[in-house]
């Protein structure tokens, strides 16, 4: 076995492994780095906690090799039969290529493609921006993405909720990462969806005209409930129809019991029933609300067209409670009862919210 002490060792470019069954140990992924690309031609090696500077590659003919704990900033590819990349979160810089046959990935973070084109592989706990599998009897599963695509309600849901749903692009069941990306279909989706995935964007594949999400019915339930941190609705038509005298609803709802912050509201055309547009009704387009939360901060509210609401965009706060940091910009808003509202329910502070360049038109009170 070889111990490699917590220096950086220097390959020269490239360091071939052909011998069989020898261990590798590094310090650690911090403290342990080898400046090479590596292929692995023996069989029976083990290589554990060091960073790779560059390629690993499981050559033609390779078996049986393990490498746990460890980091490659460049590709992995496994030519060979039986090999396991493993244990390595935020680990490969580039494409894990599965080339070979019976191999293991698990646990491994990957910032571009998980490409399974060999046969008998299993591929657990792993996250990549995509994935590509065209290989026989391949086992998968938990696995993570950045960026995926949904054409169905139940997907749709199932997505923003952070739990599994079929990425339409790569063909393979996911969850989506925090901080990632869910394109949405052109389409019209008849459901309610509630955001729940921090920094979560969820835009539309086409354009808002063309991506609808509709939900219609008394019952107090958003058509989209934004729940979490960081989250971003961009470019659909939301509408919130078919609603009573006395239930309140709204269209986009940036919840006050999550006290969701840093949330971006934008391009979007808003649009509620003109029937349950008078001041007396309670159908709002978009509500920012933290009566029940703490504090809620950072709300951008951008370039959104909302229309036939008893309140077009409203920010309420309430008893003890504090909204700060909230831009209301470029947005048109028309014919509704009201067209903005800023409102405090026996808070403490006034909420902080600029509202500045909007077109507030054609409503029966304009702010």
């Amino acid at each position: 076995s070889v111990r490699v002490e917590p220096v950086v060792a220097d390959g020269e470019g490239a360091l071939t492994l052909e011998n069989n069954d020898v261990t590798i140990i590094g310090a650690g992924t911090e403290e342990t780095t080898v400046e090479a690309d590596l292929t692995v031609e023996g069989d029976g090696n083990l290589g554990e906690d060091f960073r790779l500077n560059g390629d690993l590659t499981f050559a033609d003919g390779s078996e049986d090799n393990t490498f746990d704990g460890v980091s490659v900033t460049g590709d992995v590819t496994d030519e060979g039969t039986g090999n396991t990349f493993q244990n390595s979160p935020n680990s490969i810089g580039g494409s894990a290529n599965l080339e070979g046959d019976d191999g293991t990935l698990d646990n491994v973070a990957v910032d571009d493609t998980i490409d399974v084109s060999g046969g008998g592989y299993t591929v657990s706990g792993t996250s990549a921006a995509t994935y590509t599998i065209t290989g026989a009897n391949a086992e998968l599963s938990d696995l993570t993405t950045t960026t995926a695509t949904v054409d169905s309600e139940e997907a749709l849901e199932a997505a923003v909720a952070g739990d599994e749903f079929e990425d339409v692009d790569d063909e393979v069941d996911v969850t989506i990462a925090e901080g990632g990306t869910i394109a949405v279909e052109e389409d019209t989706y008849e459901t309610s969806v509630t955001v729940e995935v921090e920094g979560l964007t969820l835009e539309s594949a086409d354009s808002a005209a063309e991506t609808t999400i509709s939900l219609a019915g008394d019952s107090g339930t958003p058509t989209v409930q934004i729940d979490a941190d960081e989250v971003t609705v961009d470019g659909f038509t939301i509408e919130r129809t078919g609603v009573d005298d006395e239930t309140p609803t709204q269209a986009i709802y940036v919840n006050k019991d999550a006290t969701a912050d840093d949330v971006t509201v934008r391009n979007n055309i808003v649009e509620g029933d003109d029937n349950n547009a008078a001041e007396e009704d309670a159908n709002f387009g978009i509500y920012v609300d933290d009566e029940g939360g703490d504090i809620t901060e950072g709300v951008t509210i951008d370039d959104n067209d909302v229309s036939d609401f008893s309140g077009g965009i409203l920010i309420t706060t309430g008893e003890s409670n504090e909204l700060t940091n909230i831009e209301v910009t470029d947005n048109t808003v028309e014919d509704n009862a009201v067209g903005v509202a800023v409102s405090n329910f026996g808070g403490d502070t006034d909420p902080d919210v600029d509202i500045n360049n909007n077109d507030i038109e054609s409503n029966d009170v304009g702010v």
